[in-house]
């Protein structure tokens, strides 16, 4: 099966699912079969990567909440003007950070439980007219006799530069 299958990446991005049988109806059956299957491969790589990432933007996200607490604590406990107005800063740029953080959460946990496709299939596989498959013997033929034809020109141009010296 491997050695009748081939996945191709195109310039543009777009993969496709080449399969030689000698039935026709089970060349398209197979190669929309594994075109799904990549989609599933994709899918659970990108989905594992996303629940990753929102683990580690909720710890973060922990961890700030911690850091504003021991500013708000802080700032209780400050005796001058000046270090007052610098933890006011300092709370405001954490409190605007962990809006950011819980924005950036909420939207991984929608695309956690969503779970979205990372393949699309533009358009699947139909069983072709004929049957199609690489013609070995035929390319192998052709590359041998050019091959001599090549080889046999550039013996005569040797031998005609041997000859005018």
């Amino acid at each position: 099966m491997k050695k009748r299958t081939r996945v191709i990446k195109s310039d543009y991005g777009e993969l496709q699912v080449k399969v030689w049988d000698h039935d026709r109806d089970r060349a398209a059956t197979l190669a929309n079969a594994i075109m799904e299957k990549l989609q599933q491969i994709h899918q659970n790589v990108q989905t594992r990567n996303n629940t990753v990432l929102l683990s580690k933007i909720n710890d973060e996200y922990v961890q700030k909440k911690l850091d504003y607490q021991k500013l708000s604590d802080s700032s209780g406990r400050a005796r001058d003007q000046s270090t007052t107005d610098l933890l006011s800063a300092q709370r405001s740029s954490l409190l605007q950070q962990m809006l950011e953080y819980d924005r950036l959460l909420d939207q991984y946990k929608l695309m956690v439980n969503a779970k979205p496709q990372a393949l699309i299939i533009i358009e699947r596989a139909t069983p072709p007219l004929k049957a199609d498959k690489p013609k070995t013997i035929a390319v192998i033929t052709g590359a041998t006799v050019l091959s001599l034809f090549f080889g046999l020109l550039a013996a005569l141009v040797l031998e005609r530069r041997k000859a005018t010296k």
